[in-house]
């Protein structure tokens, strides 16, 4: 196995594709001013550099502490000037470096990668009939999708009605479709079957949830929620959905989110850091207890979402104010009398 091999299927877009600046490939503003619908070098460019800044061997920390100034505030552009320096001397190192003959990488030898037992079954005959629905739920379905999808995997259901795994699908294409109380009840009859099916577990938390959104004593419906993350933690401890829909619980109510959910949800992120929604929670999170800093870091990367660099993207104008506090609350305890 080798890290860092050469990209050679990128070498038509370095050739013929149109370059990139270096301040365009540092600076998300200079891009997309620069950007207009032409395919350009910029992915191509982008492994250019973090390889040479990783490999070569040339410039040592520079990347480490370009991305120190980000997380402390400065700008793309002001911390890439700050790490590299003249960013043209940068640029020229990068055209040398892509008409070298060799580039180095990292070697990793057969027998030291330790690969565990991998073990494959063929399909039960109730799992291999409910799959293509599952396939699709788990894609992604829209009200419309989630109408269609559901006759289909009641019809699954009804020729192996007491098959759990079965069940917990038919609990999420209800739920899918709006049927929560529906979904709720069939995911407890996965339970029952088999308590250990992580599926049938998220599938009531999410339906139970979405009933005490509605419920006519909140109090209630919000503790039956409670109940069943904890089955599921004790289940998988390091599964993100309990953790979330922990936090969720308190904070859906308006209760006192603790010490425990708030921590929990950090611990989500972890376990999940694609999860935009959970990423925006969080953020949220922080700024409640005026954590600033961290706030403005957990924001980053939705601020500077590469396939979102929208003027609406509405990360960039929060990242904007949570920075003004935080330099606020950095000039307040500068200016604050010494004890």
């Amino acid at each position: 196995m080798g890290l860092g091999l050469p990209a050679i299927h990128r070498a038509n877009e370095f050739k013929y594709a149109k370059d990139v600046p270096i301040e365009a490939l540092l600076d998300a503003k200079s891009y997309k001013k620069l950007r207009k619908g032409v395919y350009d070098e910029f992915y191509g460019r982008s492994w250019l550099l973090y390889h040479y800044l990783t490999l070569s061997g040339k410039r040592p920390r520079q990347l480490i502490n370009y991305q120190v100034a980000l997380a402390n505030g400065a700008s793309e552009l002001d911390s890439a000037k700050t790490a590299f320096g003249d960013l043209r001397a940068l640029d020229a190192e990068l055209d040398a470096y892509l008409a070298q003959r060799r580039m180095r990488y990292v070697p990793i030898a057969g027998e030291k990668l330790k690969v565990g037992t991998i073990s494959v079954r063929k399909m039960r005959e109730a799992e291999a009939a409910i799959m293509p629905v599952i396939l699709e739920s788990k894609r992604g379905v829209n009200s419309e999708m989630a109408k269609a999808l559901l006759p289909r995997a009641q019809a699954v259901a009804a020729s192996f009605p007491n098959d759990p795994f079965v069940l917990a699908a038919l609990a999420e294409a209800e739920h899918d479709a709006g049927n929560f109380a529906e979904a709720a009840k069939i995911a407890d009859k996965a339970l029952a079957a088999n308590p250990a099916l992580v599926n049938a577990h998220v599938q009531k938390i999410f339906a139970l949830s979405r009933l005490a959104r509605d419920a006519q004593d909140p109090d209630s419906a919000w503790r039956l929620t409670r109940k069943a993350v904890t089955a599921l933690n004790k289940v998988e401890v390091d599964h993100p959905i309990p953790l979330i829909y922990y936090y969720i619980s308190l904070k859906a109510p308006g209760k006192e989110v603790t010490d425990v959910a708030a921590h929990g949800l950090e611990r989500a992120l972890q376990l999940a850091p694609y999860d935009k929604s959970v990423r925006w929670q969080l953020v949220q999170q922080f700024m409640d207890e005026k954590k600033y800093a961290v706030a403005y870091r957990t924001l980053m990367p939705l601020a500077n979402d590469p396939h979102n660099q929208s003027d609406d993207n509405p990360a960039v104008a929060l990242l904007a104010q949570i920075k003004g506090k935080w330099e606020q609350e950095a000039k307040g305890a500068a200016d604050a009398p010494a004890t």
